[in-house]
């Protein structure tokens, strides 16, 4: 090959090159090579990124809604546990209360217990000063 077939197919290649880069600059030449084409120019590799963009997005909301159900639930748990130690609480008080009032019955009754012995023993005592001041008066 001589120098001139070289020079002018390089000088080709760069006009050509040119040409086309200055071509797609433009945005009207674009689409209309674009619609020439069929949209086939659009980056399909784009266009999954976008999708699975996408389902990250829905994923990540699902997620902070997962998050947020499960503060609830424990902000739940956490009322309930307290609600059932209240109620617990109130329970063991009203049994201190009722096992209180019995004893204080019970123990009224030991006084009673205790006072009828002692007005027993009394009368007991009162019969025997009867009967010794009987006794003294016979003398």
């Amino acid at each position: 090959m001589n120098k001139k077939t070289v020079l002018k197919a390089a000088g080709l290649f760069v006009a050509g090159l040119a040409g086309g880069i200055g071509l797609m600059m433009s945005s009207d030449a674009y689409k209309a090579v674009n619609d020439a084409l069929g949209n086939s120019t659009s980056n399909t590799i784009w266009q999954q990124n976008l999708a699975a963009q996408n389902a990250l997005n829905a994923a990540q909301q699902q997620q902070a809604q997962v998050g947020k159900l499960v503060q609830n639930a424990e902000t739940l748990k956490k009322q309930t546990d307290q609600a059932a130690q209240q109620k617990a609480d109130e329970a063991a008080k009203k049994n201190e209360e009722a096992a209180s009032a019995q004893q204080q019955q019970e123990m009224q009754q030991q006084i009673q217990q205790l006072i009828q012995q002692i007005l027993q023993m009394l009368q007991q005592m009162q019969q025997s000063q009867n009967e010794t001041i009987k006794a003294l008066t016979k003398v």
